[in-house]
C-alpha cells in the first residue's frame, strides 16, 4: 500500500487506518504473543476503534522484564488514541462543550461557597491554613503591580475575535479595528493602554469638530472555539479581543519573570520530566494532572488568593463574558481559561503557592510545577489533593501517578527509569508524517521497523541525511553528501544534503506605507535579555512597490533545499 507521491498530502481516513493496522500488527508480531498482546491484536483486527480509544494500562502489573511488551502496547496504542480522524461516530465539539459547561458549574458552586465566607463555614482548619499562607506566598512573590508603561506589550501567536486563525500575523492585527471588552474600555488601565501605543492608536482615531482625536475601538465578547486535542474530544479556547491579548500576555510574561524570580521556571519542562524519571525509580515524588484545570479556575478562589491590587488589575483585563457560536453571550463563572494570555502563569502559581504552603507545614519536602502538571512529594499528596479539592479542582486519576513505577510530566513518560514515550499519530498519514515516524524509530535504533514504514514512501520522495536537522529527510547513517564543483574549488570542507521544507504562507503588506507593523516589531524586540522570548519574524522581502511580505500561520506547499553540513 503507497500513498500519494506528494510529501504533505493527506491519504485520507482509509488508507491511514489500514497503514496503522498493518504497522500495528507487525509491530505486535514481532516478539513472543503474551494474553496482553493477543488482546490488542484482537482489537486491531475486529477494528475495535472505541475500545483501542478507552484502553488504560495498568502499570503495576508490568515488571521489569516487561518493559519491552509495555512498549509496544503503548506504541499501538499512541497510534488510535490522539488520531483526529478515528471514526468513533463522537461529536467532539459537544463533548468539550459538556465539559465547558461541567467546569463552569463548578466554578459557580464555588464562587457561591467563597462568597458565604468559607472560613467560617466550610474548610477545615488545616486548609484555611494553607489558604492564608497561600495568599502570602503568591503576594511575595509577585510584589507590586507593575505600571502599563513597564510591561512589554505583545500579541499571542493565535487567533483573536477578530482574526481567523488562518490569517494570524501581527500586520492583520494591527489594521483590524482596535476591539475589547467592556470592563477594559471603562478601567482605570485603557488610557494608560493607548498611552503605550500612540502611532497604532493614531491610526484607528476619529477626530471631533475641535480637532481631538479618540481611538476607534469596538466592544466583544471573548468567543469559545475548539481545536483538535485527542481522538475523543476537542480542546476549548477562548479566543480575545485584541486589546485585551495584547495586555494579558504583557501581564503574563510579568508574572513569569515574577515566578522565576521566586525559584519557578516556566519556561522549562525538563524540571518536571528529570523528577518524574526519578520518581518512577525511587517513588519518592508523585505526578498530578488535573481535569479543565484552568476551566475550573474560578472567581471566588482567585478572589481570595490575589492580593488587591493584583486582582484588580487581571480582573479588568480578563473578559467576564464569552460568546459561543452566535448564542447570546453569557457571563462567565470562571476567571480565565486557554486563549488568555495570563492563565498558564496564574494557573502555575495557584498550584505552586498552594503546595509551597503545604511544604512548609511539613518542614520540607519536593515540589514542581509547570501549569497544571503537578511534581510533589508522595507523602503530601493527601494533603494538597485535599485542598485542591476544596479549591474546586479535580485530580485526574487516570492520568496522576502517586504509586507504582510508572510517572508521567510535560510530554515525558517514565517507567521504572526507562523512557517509554512513544511516538503519536495525530494526523492523516502522509509521507510528511512517516518521515517523522520513521525517524523517531531510527532514532531508538528499531531499524526493521524502519523498514517497515519505508515501505509505505514512495521511492521518488525519499531524501537521506544526518541527524539533528529536522525530520524534512529521512535521517541516515550511511546518507550520500553531496559536493558541488565549487566547493571543490573553492576549498569547502562541508558537504550538502538535501531536505524538505515546508514553505510559509505569506500576504503582501494591506496597505501602503504602513509604518505601524515595523514600529510594533522593533518594539516587541526589545533588548538583549527579552529577545528570545518575544522573538518574531521581520519583513526581509519587498514587493517592487516596496510594500512588505509577512509571515501568515500554516504552509501554503514545500520545496527541497540544500543545507550545508560538516556531518559525515
Amino acid at each position: 500500500m503507497k500513498i500519494a507521491p506528494c510529501w504533505i498530502a493527506n491519504s485520507g481516513t482509509t488508507v491511514t487506518l489500514n497503514v496503522l493496522d498493518d504497522l500495528s500488527t507487525k509491530l505486535l508480531g514481532s516478539v513472543p504473543p503474551t494474553d496482553r498482546l493477543r488482546h490488542l491484536q484482537s482489537l486491531i483486527s475486529q477494528k475495535s476503534y472505541s475500545e483501542l480509544a478507552e484502553y488504560a494500562i495498568d502499570y503495576e502489573t508490568f515488571g521489569i522484564d516487561d518493559v519491552s511488551e509495555l512498549l509496544l502496547i503503548r506504541q499501538v496504542l499512541a497510534f488510535y488514541q490522539k488520531l483526529e480522524c478515528l471514526p468513533l461516530g463522537i461529536d467532539k465539539e459537544q463533548v468539550a462543550y459538556n465539559s465547558f459547561l461541567d467546569a463552569e458549574q463548578k466554578c459557580s458552586t464555588m464562587n457561591a461557597l467563597f462568597r458565604s465566607d468559607p472560613y467560617l463555614l466550610s474548610f477545615s482548619s488545616s486548609s484555611r491554613a494553607i489558604l492564608a499562607r497561600a495568599r502570602e506566598i503568591i503576594s511575595g512573590c509577585l510584589g507590586k503591580v507593575p505600571s502599563i508603561a513597564a510591561l512589554r506589550l505583545r500579541f499571542g501567536p493565535g487567533a483573536t475575535t477578530e482574526i481567523k486563525a488562518g490569517l494570524c500575523s501581527d500586520q492583520y492585527k494591527l489594521a483590524a479595528q482596535p476591539s475589547c471588552s467592556e470592563e477594559l474600555l471603562r478601567s482605570p488601565f485603557f488610557n494608560d493602554l493607548v498611552r503605550e501605543m500612540p502611532h497604532w492608536a493614531e491610526a484607528h482615531a476619529v477626530y471631533s469638530d475641535e480637532d481631538i482625536w479618540r481611538l476607534n475601538v469596538s466592544i466583544k465578547h471573548s468567543k469559545l472555539v475548539f481545536v483538535p486535542k485527542n481522538a475523543k474530544t476537542f480542546r476549548g479556547i477562548m479566543t480575545q479581543p485584541t486589546l485585551n491579548g495584547l495586555l494579558q500576555n504583557a501581564i503574563g510574561d510579568y508574572m513569569s519573570t515574577r515566578l522565576l524570580k521566586a525559584g519557578l521556571n516556566l519556561a522549562d519542562q525538563t524540571i518536571n520530566q528529570r523528577l518524574a524519571r526519578a520518581g518512577s525509580m525511587q517513588g519518592h515524588v508523585a505526578t498530578l494532572d488535573l481535569k479543565s484545570a484552568s476551566d475550573t479556575l474560578s472567581y471566588g478562589l482567585i478572589k481570595n488568593l490575589m492580593p488587591e491590587d493584583w486582582f484588580l488589575l487581571l480582573n479588568e483585563t480578563r473578559c467576564r463574558t464569552m460568546q459561543y457560536r452566535s448564542d447570546d453571550p453569557v457571563r462567565l463563572s470562571q476567571f480565565s481559561s486557554m486563549g488568555n494570555g495570563f492563565t498558564f502563569p496564574l494557573e502555575s502559581l495557584v498550584f505552586w503557592s498552594l503546595g509551597r504552603a503545604i511544604l512548609e507545614r511539613n518542614q520540607g519536602g519536593i515540589l514542581s510545577v509547570y501549569g497544571d502538571d503537578i511534581i510533589i512529594s508522595t507523602e503530601l499528596v493527601g494533603q494538597l489533593t485535599e485542598v485542591l479539592e476544596v479549591c474546586g479542582f479535580t485530580v485526574n486519576d487516570r492520568k496522576s501517578f502517586v504509586s507504582g513505577p510508572f510517572r508521567e510530566s510535560c510530554g515525558a513518560d517514565y517507567f521504572r527509569g526507562f523512557d517509554i514515550r512513544p511516538y503519536f499519530q495525530k494526523q492523516e498519514i502522509s509521507a510528511m508524517t512517516l518521515f517523522s515516524m520513521y525517524n523517531f524509530f531510527y532514532r531508538r535504533y528499531e531499524r526493521d521497523f524502519c523498514e517497515e514504514i519505508l515501505s509505505y514512501i514512495p521511492i521518488e520522495l525519499r531524501l537521506y541525511g544526518p541527524d539533528h536537522y529536522g525530520d524534512g529527510h529521512l535521517v541516515s547513517d550511511t546518507w550520500n553528501p553531496l559536493v558541488t564543483r565549487r566547493m571543490r574549488r573553492d576549498g569547502y570542507g562541508g558537504v550538502l544534503f538535501r531536505t524538505y521544507r515546508l514553505t510559509p504562507r505569506k500576504h503582501i503588506s494591506l496597505y501602503p506605507g504602513d509604518h505601524i507593523t515595523p514600529l510594533y516589531q522593533l518594539y516587541i524586540r526589545g533588548d538583549g535579555n527579552q529577545r528570545s522570548l518575544l522573538k518574531r519574524e521581520v519583513a526581509t522581502e519587498f514587493s517592487r512597490s516596496g510594500r512588505a511580505f509577512y509571515a501568515l500561520k500554516g504552509t501554503e506547499g514545500y520545496e527541497i533545499v540544500s543545507i550545508y553540513t560538516f556531518a559525515r
